[in-house]
């Protein structure tokens, strides 16, 4: 566990606390959809919403909001799971995935930060092991930790990075809905 806290319990329904289906960046230059097993991204064209399909996985577990961020080059950059964790993201020219953990029963909850020198950070739940996990993309690749093991946590973990590069991750603790908080170190 990496610097995990207790702060305080929310209120079961505040915003932010369910999966969605619908997530938004950048003030509507791109939509990603989760229809059934389908990803798809929108974005608009010539005054028109052009969809574009991203995956078909088997299913998806708790898309939010999150799971969608813009690169400095304008490129979106989608990461879901369920079965294993998902990066998709499209390079300008087509849309490129690759599974980041493929271990089974990760990714719901997934949340993504993209930060100095374009490293993605994704914070994700791992459902059978009920922990909070951590992936980081630098230069030589994926890096994968276990932030938080303390009980059922990782829930709706949602993901920032600071002007240093150090990834701020709050999320919840199953049953009373705790919430945490945790900094990591890379």
């Amino acid at each position: 566990m990496r610097n995990a806290a207790a702060l305080s319990r929310p209120q079961s329904n505040a915003p932010g606390f369910a999966g969605g289906w619908l997530t938004i960046a950048k003030a509507l230059l791109f939509v990603a959809v989760i229809q059934r097993t389908n990803v798809l991204l929108a974005a608009p064209q010539d005054y028109v919403w052009k969809m574009a399909e991203v995956d078909f996985p088997n299913w998806i577990a708790q898309m939010q909001d999150r799971g969608l961020a813009i690169d400095a080059a304008g490129h979106p950059h989608l990461v879901y799971g369920g079965e294993g964790l998902v990066h998709a993201w499209h390079d300008g020219t087509g849309w490129f995935r690759e599974v980041v953990d493929p271990s089974p029963s990760v990714g719901s909850y997934a949340s993504l930060a993209i930060g100095i020198r374009d490293r993605l950070h994704i914070s994700y739940y791992d459902a059978a092991n009920q922990d909070l996990r951590y992936a980081l993309r630098d230069s030589t690749g994926w890096h994968l930790d276990a932030v938080d093991g303390n009980g059922d946590v990782g829930m709706h973990s949602a993901i920032a990075v600071d002007a240093v590069g150090n990834p701020h991750i709050s999320y919840c603790a199953a049953g009373a809905y705790d919430l945490k908080y945790a900094v990591v170190h890379p």
